[in-house]
């Protein structure tokens, strides 16, 4: 950007040009930081710890020749920079002083043996050139700082001229471009709101007529975002995006709320939840204000307000829920419950800590509260099994902490760490054996059948499901069981069959070979090993006239001196193999 005025500019408010350079540098390099006076800079403006030592830079207000006093300042500040960074035998990597006047040779040369002689590090006076290169890399922090207070008007007129503007092709610009250019055109206007965030734009779908929730908003987007209607089913999401490091320090943003709900009310009992332990609240009536950062509000708006929970650390250690040993037992203690930490939150008032974790298998989750000054501590335990589950991983699970409840004394502990919880009468939760026992027979009839069995919704399956599913894994598992049979009727299509008289005469068996299927709660499932059933011993009964029996007739065949059933799984072929 030639041409630019330092002196003018400079006239303006000289600290106006060392925070545009400061800003231009922390938006250059995110991990710079920007010092306060206040807090004493040790002849630091800016600065950045690198693996190559600490890079400075000094900024200096001078739009004209140095004079004596200006040198005075610039040696002023290399000497408090001198004694705090380089005495120390801190390792500096380069120093810089920034001005907007450029130095003449002789001033150079000044610098270069009288103020920073002693240096063994890299030292450099950057002019104007360098104002200028930082001016044209941020054009809009350059306007924010410099064009003055028109400046919104300006870019409020030229955002409804673009935005106004048809979108059209031209020459070997497709749509898709000419849209791009626009949004393009669009978003430098954005980052005029801010010099230490900037604004991402998407558009996000949803079903018709629904809102987005706390778990749209972590799942779509990380940061500060707001989310606008666009029609009955796009929603348009503004996140703010911090520039640098220290955006949030330099220009921090702050949410005040005061909740508009009546004491005694349910709505009033999550409010107190969340002060307490930081239960997340959905849909609280409340007056909210931002407080800093592009949303800046002038007065507090009101609406619903949720407030979700952070995603815990990838680096949390898992829980184990154990049976502690007991002193002069021989029986080993069962294994432990694994658990792995899903969320975990902290109260507003009194520092408590609530953790939720749950079994890989996702059918056992937990729930700690501890640490807190103003609640009492609590340990929950309670079954979330859910269709889709694995069943061997379910019935491993409920398995175990059916057995730690068994076995006495229990503790819930940090992985390598500390206990959180202990007592000596874990209770299994309601329905967790009966769930187990859904999830064992499934386990052992994998193995039969080439479909992926998975958990039903446990809630909706019926007694009469769970008898045949344990039946068919009773047969699959351990072998054939037999039942006795008195009648049958048969519907005969082809009459002339029964003139075989060593049918239905007494001997052998009426075989019957199929795939089973069969449904849990509203799921069907197919065991693709066949099941045969054999009813022994079949004859016709003594009604029955073999010659008279007509097309669609019905007969009755009755025992001769064996009336079992036999339900076995085919034989399987050595050769042949059942995918589990």
């Amino acid at each position: 950007m030639p041409g630019i005025d330092w002196a003018r500019l400079g006239a303006i408010g000289g600290e106006g040009l060392e925070d545009f350079v400061a800003t231009c540098l922390r938006q250059l390099y995110p991990d710079a930081r920007q010092t306060r006076p206040a807090s004493g800079d040790g002849g630091i403006d800016v600065y950045r710890d690198t693996p190559d030592g600490l890079v400075v830079w000094q900024i200096k207000k001078f739009t004209t020749a140095v004079g004596s006093g200006q040198k005075k300042q610039i040696k002023t500040s290399w000497r408090r920079f001198w004694v705090a960074n380089v005495v120390p035998d801190r390792h500096i990597a380069s120093y810089t002083l920034a001005t907007p006047w450029t130095p003449t040779a002789s001033k150079l040369a000044w610098f270069e043996n009288d103020v920073t002689a002693d240096a063994m590090f890299k030292t450099t006076w950057e002019g104007a050139a360098f104002f200028n290169m930082l001016a044209s890399r941020f054009p809009a922090t350059f306007d924010r700082f410099f064009k003055g207070p028109d400046l919104l008007d300006n870019m409020v007129l030229t955002k409804a001229t673009l935005a106004a503007s048809p979108v059209e092709t031209a020459g070997n610009l497709t749509m898709l471009d000419a849209i791009n250019f626009r949004e393009q055109s669009l978003r430098d206007i954005k980052d005029l709101i801010s010099d230490n965030y900037q604004i991402d734009t998407s558009t996000f779908r949803l079903p018709p007529g629904q809102g987005p929730t706390v778990a749209h908003m972590r799942e779509r987007l990380n940061g500060h975002s707001r989310w606008s209607r666009i029609d009955d089913t796009r929603w348009q999401v503004e996140t703010v995006v911090p520039t640098s490091d220290q955006s949030a320090e330099v220009e921090p943003i702050t949410i005040n709320m005061r909740f508009l709900v009546e004491p005694g009310t349910p709505e009033a009992d999550a409010i107190a939840e969340w002060d307490r332990w930081g239960v997340p609240i959905q849909d609280i009536p409340a007056e909210s204000q931002i407080v800093g950062g592009p949303f800046d509000e002038q007065e507090p708006t009101t609406g619903i307000l949720s407030v979700g929970a952070p995603p815990p650390s990838a680096d949390l250690p898992r829980l184990l829920l154990r049976a502690q040993s007991i002193n002069g037992s021989s029986i080993p203690p069962p294994a432990d419950v694994v658990f792995i930490v899903r969320e975990t939150t902290s109260g507003r008032l009194g520092g408590g800590l609530r953790v939720i974790a749950s079994t890989r298998s996702g059918a056992l989750t937990l729930e700690a509260r501890i640490r807190s000054e103003v609640a009492d501590p609590s340990f929950g335990l309670r079954l979330t099994v859910e269709s889709g589950q694995d069943p061997a991983q379910v019935a491993r699970d409920l398995h175990r902490v059916e057995a730690i409840a068994s076995y006495g004394p229990f503790e819930c502990v940090i992985e390598d760490g500390p206990s959180l919880a202990a007592g000596t009468d874990l209770a299994a939760p309601p329905f967790a054996k009966a769930i187990a026992e859904i999830a064992n027979d499934l386990a052992r009839l994998q193995p039969h059948t080439t479909h992926r069995l998975r958990m039903p919704d446990v809630w909706e399956t019926t007694e009469h499901q769970t008898e045949e599913l344990h039946r068919l894994a009773t047969i699959y598992d351990e072998g054939a069981i037999t039942q006795t049979w008195e009648r049958i009727f048969l519907m005969i299509e082809d009459p002339s069959f029964l003139q075989n008289m060593e049918i239905f005469n007494g001997v052998g068996a009426l075989v019957k070979k199929s795939e089973p299927v069969f449904s849990l709660g509203g799921a069907n499932y197919m065991i693709t090993h066949p099941l045969v059933v054999s009813i022994l011993t079949p004859v016709l009964a003594e009604w029955v006239d073999r010659a008279q029996v007509e097309e669609g007739a019905e007969i009755e065949l009755v025992p001769a001196t064996d009336n079992r059933v036999v339900h076995a799984a085919l034989a399987k072929d050595p050769a042949q193999h059942i995918a589990g």
